[in-house]
């Protein structure tokens, strides 16, 4: 029994340490809805195709909700935002993002100064959300 305890030791070390490494961050329904994309390659035919992929993510639920685009330009952001609050049924108060260059124009990591775009702050006051941004991790 003890050969199998100093065995598991390392594994169970390290499941308490992801443990303390990840907190939650809870919202409350409807709060904050948090988007970003990625990409990967897909097969399309013979052809290797990058894609990127909007991804929103409920603060409450941590529901899902992805699309795929050609590219990560404003107009895919804005697509991939609309996209997710006609999926949702709802716009949230707030919505979350690390600092991508279609959405912001200025970005100082230092002093965590950050300036939106004129047309997503636009974007935004009409659909009725609150954009902030975050450092990304």
């Amino acid at each position: 029994m003890r050969t199998i305890e100093r065995v598991v030791a390392p594994l169970r070390q390290s499941l308490v340490e992801e443990a303390c490494a990840t907190v939650r961050y809870e919202t409350r329904p409807g709060h904050q809805l948090q988007i970003d994309f990625g990409e990967t390659h897909v097969p399309i035919g013979e052809v290797s195709t990058r894609v990127h992929l909007s991804v929103a993510t409920l603060g409450y639920s941590r529901r899902l909700f992805t699309e795929a685009y050609g590219h990560e330009r404003q107009s895919a952001w804005f697509a991939g935002l609309e996209a997710a609050f006609h999926h949702f049924p709802g716009i949230p108060r707030e919505v979350l993002l690390d600092s991508p260059r279609a959405l912001v124009d200025y970005h100082n990591a230092d002093t965590r100064e950050v300036r939106l775009n004129a047309r997503f702050l636009a974007f935004a006051r009409d659909w009725g959300f609150t954009p902030r941004s975050c450092a990304p991790v």
